[in-house]
């Protein structure tokens, strides 16, 4: 994990950035000394933009990460709240026999284009980020 890598390193209730930042300068920029001792867990941030093709697939349903990985955490979080939102009474109308003729399909239809959706407005915002010039390749142009 090097400068840029998108990296953080969690320390007992304190983040610092990538490893080789210099500690002193930190410090030195808001006049304290962090308590910076082991690390308790070390992450990497990915890149991912991932759709299932099908939410549902016989008895099979899928939601929340394993329907969709977006490069923004809020979002899929949001995303995955709302897709078990959506399908949660689905079965149990189901169970119950209170449920029209194809209400589960109904799930993939309703799930995977908000996820599609979703997917295309987050990688607008990774290429207004990037920049013009990476612009086309996030967003499938290029």
């Amino acid at each position: 994990m090097g400068p840029g890598s998108g990296a953080s390193v969690q320390h007992r209730g304190w983040v610092r950035g990538p490893p080789g930042r210099d500690r002193r300068r930190t410090g030195a920029t808001v006049r304290r000394n962090f308590p910076l001792g082991e690390p308790i867990r070390l992450s990497r941030y990915q890149f991912q933009a991932r759709q299932a093709e099908r939410y549902r697939d016989g008895r099979i349903l899928l939601a929340g990460d394993a329907a969709h990985l977006f490069p923004a955490t809020g979002v899929g979080l949001n995303a995955g709240m709302l897709d078990t939102v959506n399908l949660a009474w689905k079965p149990a109308a189901d169970i119950h026999g209170w449920a029209p003729s194809g209400l589960l399909d109904t799930y993939h239809h309703e799930r995977h284009f908000a996820g599609a959706r979703t997917m295309l407005h987050i990688q607008a915002q990774v290429a207004l980020r990037r920049g013009p010039l990476c612009a086309g390749s996030v967003l499938g142009d290029g």
